[in-house]
């Protein structure tokens, strides 16, 4: 009985927390409150995505882009081992709201590397964002 109360309540404090709300939060993020996304470069030994910071602001794309993070899979396959670039994605949204994390792209693979910080710290998921990831190729292009 002991046993099964810790797994019914393990996953409500600590570091398990936390990683279940920032999957929700990225999972559950509502493309109205965005107020932007920015794509950035990472400090990678990998390929950029991108060599400059691009803010994106349209609400179409946001949209789209939002509506690709509510597809997400998580999964435990690990990193992409040899990504072809890596970038960073903020989201900024309002109340000064800002959520972070790594984004690995190999040919039609895209995976997000979710950690406590946004870039480091615990690390908590990796997630299989297909459809953003099609979004994320079409806007950098």
């Amino acid at each position: 009985m002991i046993i099964g109360l810790c797994l019914v309540y393990l996953p409500t404090i600590g570091p398990l927390s936390h990683a279940t709300q920032k999957i929700n939060e990225i999972v559950q993020v509502n493309a109205g409150k965005v107020m932007s996304i920015v794509i950035k470069p990472a400090n990678a030994s990998y390929p950029n995505l991108i060599k400059n910071d691009k803010t994106i602001t349209d609400r179409e794309i946001i949209n789209k882009l939002c509506d690709g993070l509510h597809k997400i899979n998580v999964h435990d396959e690990g990193l992409l081992k040899n990504p072809e670039a890596v970038g960073l994605i903020q989201i900024n949204e309002t109340g000064n709201k800002t959520i972070l994390f790594e984004v690995r792209k190999a040919g039609q693979r895209t995976t997000l590397s979710l950690d406590s910080d946004g870039t480091s710290g615990w690390h908590y998921a990796y997630l299989e964002a297909y459809d953003f990831g099609q979004v994320l190729n079409s806007i950098l292009k």
